[in-house]
């Protein structure tokens, strides 16, 4: 029996990519996915076997990830960012419950380009109750126009945290 794997790789850095994924993709015996994306981690993971297929071609993509697999194969199928949003983990479980293929699959959870993002000073953002923020200790932010507490309404959306 095979093993598949559904990896995020984050938005594209190998310095944003988790361990796990470094992991499975090194030891996969193919790497599956978008055509884009396998040209980004070829230069990362030159010795690997890929496997691509262009944009709409994910239902074929996954199908043949799953057929990998079910030969004994370890197959690493990647998606930017996380796996499970907007990422490939669903199609690939779909794919396989529908063949009832005798593979094994695990996801691996990527950085989400919103959480890379958000570690930039200026971008950062912390949830207040009367709304978000940009800290003062951010890089230029003096150039920046001061950020006003944006009130809360009865009909707000956001939940208080607890405790206050």
């Amino acid at each position: 029996m095979g093993k598949l794997y559904a990896v995020g790789f984050g938005p594209g850095g190998y310095e944003h990519m988790t361990a796990k994924a470094i992991d499975v993709i090194k030891n996969a015996d193919i790497i599956t996915g978008y055509t884009t994306y396998v040209e980004m981690l070829k230069k990362f993971f030159p010795e690997k076997e890929y496997v691509a297929t262009p944009m709409t071609k994910e239902m074929d993509r996954c199908r043949m990830a799953v057929d990998l697999a079910a030969e004994g194969k370890t197959v690493a199928m990647v998606s930017s960012g996380d796996s499970g949003i907007y990422g490939m983990a669903g199609i690939l479980l779909e794919i396989a419950n529908e063949k009832k293929a005798d593979v094994e699959i695990e996801t691996v959870p990527g950085v989400t380009a919103a959480s890379a993002a958000a570690s930039i000073p200026r971008a950062t953002k912390s949830w207040k109750p009367w709304g978000l923020s940009i800290p003062a200790s951010a890089p230029a932010a003096s150039s920046m126009p001061p950020v006003r507490p944006i009130p809360r309404t009865a009909t707000s959306s956001i939940p208080a945290p607890a405790g206050g």
